[in-house]
């Protein structure tokens, strides 16, 4: 439980858990006693103002790309407020958690490759192509304009990004990364947008 609840709190918390997870698993025994688990649609209402707006995600990566590309990126942003609550909201299996991770892993990584390949693009010369190889924006970014301690931690995640992509990742290796692994994906990414702001800013000045 997080520091800022009391125990009151709390002890409600617990006891509400308890029953939801009853509701929710008497649910299914029904169902299940039924025949029809898999085939009927209950529509369980999902916890209001947990999934953050699109509009809010359009705005905070404004810079990213054209109105499309950015109700793409917004979309994939609120599946990963989907993904942030199943894992801390549920108690799930293994191999269900690490793709979960999986799939979150390789959304962030789509979104902070995105951020650097634009900020790169502000900077270049337009008669010449953008590196297609991510290795290469790196390379040049951390030449002009990225600090060594940020291309290492994109690195780390260009790393294992790459593992999972050909699958030379083990399942148990998706046990080591969490909630703070999340927050500093997303840090990185908003690290990049505050750079690219600032290109913006002078480029516009």
């Amino acid at each position: 439980m997080h520091k800022n609840l009391n125990e009151t709190n709390i002890k409600k918390i617990e006891e509400l858990m308890e029953i939801a997870s009853n509701s929710l698993q008497d649910i299914e025994d029904i169902l299940e006693e039924n025949w029809c688990q898999y085939e009927t649609n209950i529509n369980i209402k999902f916890p209001r103002r947990f999934i953050r707006t699109c509009s809010s995600f359009r705005e905070k990566y404004e810079n990213l790309g054209k109105r499309q590309h950015l109700k793409n990126i917004s979309y994939s942003l609120q599946l990963t407020d989907i993904f942030h609550y199943l894992l801390n909201r549920f108690d799930l299996d293994y191999s269900v958690k690490w793709m979960i991770i999986k799939n979150w892993l390789l959304i962030i990584w789509w979104i902070l490759e995105i951020s650097c390949r634009t900020l790169l693009r502000l900077y270049w010369d337009p008669k010449q192509q953008i590196p297609k190889k991510f290795s290469h924006v790196l390379k040049r970014l951390k030449e002009f304009w990225i600090d060594r301690e940020l291309c290492k931690h994109i690195n780390e995640i260009r790393e294992l990004r790459n593992n999972t992509h050909i699958q030379l990742i083990r399942w148990n290796d998706y046990d080591h990364y969490d909630l703070e692994d999340y927050n500093l994906w997303i840090i990185l990414i908003n690290e990049i947008n505050k750079l690219i702001e600032e290109a913006t800013s002078k480029i516009n000045d």
